[in-house]
């Protein structure tokens, strides 16, 4: 009887384990399913404040295709997606194209009689197939049903030019049948035809930068010289797309900010400065106008009809194979879904990456607010902004809607927290222009009173003479030595040569006084840097750099004096390093008086005014160069052409030591990390 309770106990308690098991099981599942779902990437956007910062994945991967039917893939070098929903691939290595469902399923193989090297496909939206082969020098038209139609062919023009060969990596063509053709090692640019294989000319060719070294040899060399050196010829794109309305897209490797660039009908590049990766290998166009790139090293990067970065993700496999990271991409395409599909070269696949529902959001309202509609995209932004508040553009959307609305201080806000410099300046535009309008007549009314009692209580001071305290308080506020001395700045407007001449020999300004205005240079500087409206300011909202300001302020006043001090010494200058130290702080006078005033009118201008802070900027540098022209005259005894001798000697020799410090610098860290190397090697060896 104890032997079966104890049974029973057993079967009891072990149920109970297992019942334990399963419930942990349930609650872990949403957690494991969760982590499932997440990307093998972080997903980076422009930051509001500058620079790029994490946020909600874009897209997710779904899916590897790597057989179709019963076919693999051999070095595939390019990828389209029709239309009507099929995928083509160029396979390379097998010589042909494959055309399959978009879940990898054959549908037919493409040219395997003509074909000899393929690395290049587009589909048109009749289903017609352009492929695009090196080894075969020709560009092949393919129908519906697989049909060769025709092949472009080596232009015969002259203007092709008489030794450049004809080898096709990539192409694409117009609703109007004009092919586009990018050719290997043709820096051209990219090969147009007509639909009757006409070559009608290049268009979208890169610029080629010309270095100091070529700009000198240009200017001074004779044709017959620079015809004996090497040529500077720019780099070829590597890929190219079209969108709906025509319009040609292309990417160059190793470009900084012009890798991706957009022509329009008049072959003019549209995109000014566009983020891409240096090693950006395809691109494509998606149906609703947003742009896409891959690098090789497998990073997605999505942009806006206007070229505006919106994400970056993906990147290089570390060896696990996981989905959605890449060995070497070669091509990109998207669906009307919205999906991508990236072709992976090296592991000869295509991955297939989902927009996940925040993309979703981002990309309806984008629709919205590329067709003009600012009003309706005004509450996607707002859910894209609920999931990540540092979203830029989205700022830009909603200020966008609430200046539609007419409700201009909203919509200065909305762009200020975007860092939308345009459009935050059209609205304070109109949010200035309702101000005046309301308080114009307050304003006349106030000046007015103002100018009154200026007038009024200067007679009632002088007549009662209650303004005597006021006076000899001031007087002896200024009779303080380093007051009067700080107050010197005053006389320079009125006569710089003779002010300059007090300072060299009748020690109207002391060493202490000089070391006040060069901090009153330094706070006026911090006041520009950072107090300037948004419009202007130079630096970003909310950033600062204030310990490298005054190393960078106080390094280059030092090395002036320093430097100006030692080249007068050799030119037989009578002035002594504390003369120049002493001069050179009052040359400052003009940014000290102006330079605050600038900073306060900044915050009632608008981007149509900003000539007015330009032309202070100028008057301030102006009158400093002149004022430092003056002081090392006056105060070195120099004629003026050894005054101006002696700046361009100083200004050289600044430059000079700057370039060898940092020579040094750059020398100085090599030696570090030499010795760190090192040391590293003997604790591992000695481990």
């Amino acid at each position: 009887m104890k032997t079966k309770r104890r049974a029973n106990f057993r079967q009891s308690q072990k149920g109970k384990r297992w019942l334990a098991l399963a419930l942990a099981a349930f609650c872990l599942l949403p957690l494991l399913s969760a982590r499932a779902a997440n990307a093998p990437y972080d997903t980076r956007t422009p930051y509001v404040l500058g620079g790029m910062s994490k946020t909600k994945d874009a897209f997710l991967p779904l899916t590897t295709l790597e057989k179709f039917g019963e076919k693999d893939l051999r070095n595939p070098d390019d990828l389209a997606v029709s239309s009507e929903g099929f995928l083509y691939i160029a396979d390379t290595g097998n010589a042909r194209v494959l055309k399959s469902t978009l879940e990898g399923v054959l549908v037919q193989e493409i040219g395997t009689e003509v074909l000899k090297y393929p690395r290049g496909v587009f589909v048109t939206a009749q289903g017609q197939v352009y492929v695009a082969d090196t080894r075969g020098k020709a560009v092949y038209l393919f129908g519906r049903d697989g049909a060769l139609l025709q092949q472009f062919v080596r232009p015969e023009s002259p203007l092709y030019g008489k030794d450049v060969d004809f080898n096709p990596v990539k192409v694409a063509a117009d609703e109007h049948g004009n092919v586009y053709v990018i050719s290997e090692g043709n820096s051209s640019g990219v090969i147009q035809f007509s639909r009757d294989g006409d070559f009608l000319g290049f268009v979208g060719a890169n610029k080629t930068p010309l270095s100091l070294n070529e700009i000198i040899r240009r200017l001074l060399f004779s044709n017959q010289q620079q015809a004996q050196m090497k040529r500077n010829v720019p780099v070829a794109p590597v890929n190219l797309a079209l969108d709906s309305r025509g319009l040609l897209y292309t990417v160059t490797q190793g470009g900084a900010n012009d890798a991706l660039k957009k022509f329009n009908m008049a072959g003019v590049n549209m995109f000014e400065r566009t983020q891409v990766d240096t090693l950006v290998a395809g691109v494509c166009v998606s149906p609703e106008g947003n742009v896409y790139t891959v690098s090789s090293d497998g990073y997605i990067a999505e942009y806006t009809q206007d070229g505006e970065l919106l994400y970056i993700f993906g990147g290089r496999d570390d060896g696990y194979n996981r989905i959605g990271l890449f060995v070497s991409a070669a091509g990109i395409a998207a669906d009307k879904a919205g999906r991508l599909y990236v072709l992976d070269a090296e592991r000869r696949s295509v991955t297939v990456l989902a927009p996940t529902e925040y993309a979703d959001t981002v990309h309806s309202a984008l629709l919205m607010y590329q067709n003009g509609q600012y009003v309706e995209s005004r509450e996607p932004w707002e859910q894209a902004l609920a999931q990540d508040a540092m979203f830029s553009l989205a700022y830009r959307g909603i200020g966008e809607a609430y200046y539609k609305l007419g409700q201009y201080d909203k919509a200065q806000q909305a762009f200020l927290q975007g860092r939308h410099y345009t459009g935050y300046s059209e609205a304070f535009w109109e949010t200035r222009n309702a101000w005046l309008m309301d308080n114009l007549a307050v304003i006349l009314v106030i000046l007015l009173a103002l100018y009154l009692i200026s007038k009024m209580g200067g007679l009632v001071l002088k007549k009662t003479g209650w303004g005597l305290p006021i006076q000899r308080a001031a007087g002896r506020v200024m009779a303080v030595p380093l007051i009067h001395q700080v107050a010197y700045l005053r006389r320079l407007p009125r006569n710089p040569a003779e002010a300059f001449y007090g300072i060299r020999f009748e020690r109207k300004v002391s060493v202490w006084s000089a070391t006040v205005v060069y901090v009153l240079f330094f706070l006026c500087f911090l006041l520009s840097k950072y107090a300037t409206a948004f419009l202007f300011k130079s630096i970003p909202e909310g950033r600062f750099e204030i310990g490298r300001d005054f190393v960078t302020v106080f390094g280059v006043l030092g090395l002036a004096v320093i430097t100006n001090n030692l080249i007068s010494s050799i030119q037989d200058g009578e002035a002594r390093l504390r003369d120049v130290y002493n001069a050179l702080a009052y040359c400052l006078m003009p940014y000290i008086f102006i330079k605050p005033f600038l900073v306060l009118i900044s915050h009632v201008l608008t981007r149509n005014e900003a000539f007015l802070l330009g032309l202070g900027d100028f008057i301030i540098v102006a009158s400093i160069a002149v004022l430092i022209v003056v002081m090392v005259r006056e105060i070195q005894a120099y004629t003026y052409k050894k005054t101006f001798w002696n700046l361009l000697l100083t200004v050289l020799t600044m430059a000079l030591i700057v370039v060898t410090l940092a020579i040094a610098f750059i020398l100085l860290n090599q030696v570090v990390d030499f010795v760190s190397s090192i040391i590293r090697e003997v604790r591992f060896r000695a481990g």
